[in-house]
């Protein structure tokens, strides 16, 4: 990651942190693997949010293993968009388990 989206990046785990959002949004902004292995530690721990979307970007198998981790701790997000990344079958494995064991979960 360069400088610019580590800062980024940090501002958006302190606000997934320490806020009540309810929705999250990176749309089409070039995350990849590593920082949505990122987010998905720091969506582990909240609770308010519902509704996470981060489509168009550049999310592998790697990011999408690491979603379907967090689904199975964070059972209050009812809705996860994905679209237009780059999973592959490995990491839509992961998320498809993931959706089979938690059944709030739609993607």
């Amino acid at each position: 990651m360069n400088k610019g989206t580590t800062m980024l990046l940090d501002e958006l785990i302190k606000e997934i942190e320490d806020s009540l959002l309810t929705e999250f949004y990176c749309w089409g902004w070039g995350i990849g693997d590593e920082e949505t292995i990122v987010l998905a530690q720091a969506l582990k721990k909240n609770d308010s949010i519902t509704v996470v979307g981060l489509e168009g970007n550049k999310i592998g198998d790697d990011g999408a293993q690491a979603l379907a981790e967090m689904l199975k701790v964070n059972t209050t997000i009812t809705h996860l968009n994905l679209a237009d990344n780059k999973i592959g079958d490995e990491g839509k494995s992961a998320l498809e388990k993931a959706k089979r064991d938690n059944l709030k979960i739609a993607y």
